[in-house]
């Protein structure tokens, strides 16, 4: 999910400088026990 503005910043392993995070990768599970059939299993910002 692109995002129009800057939602954290991120440091690469290894690198000297932060960037600005813009990308929010979203993990669904499906599980037919709830409501709506899946989960947010995690999420997390990407540069």
């Amino acid at each position: 999910m692109a995002l129009f503005r800057p939602i954290g910043i991120t440091l690469d392993r290894g690198a000297a400088s932060t960037a600005n995070a813009k990308t929010l990768q979203i993990i669904l599970r499906r599980d037919s026990s709830v409501p709506l059939g899946y989960y947010i299993l995690t999420a997390y910002p990407e540069p």
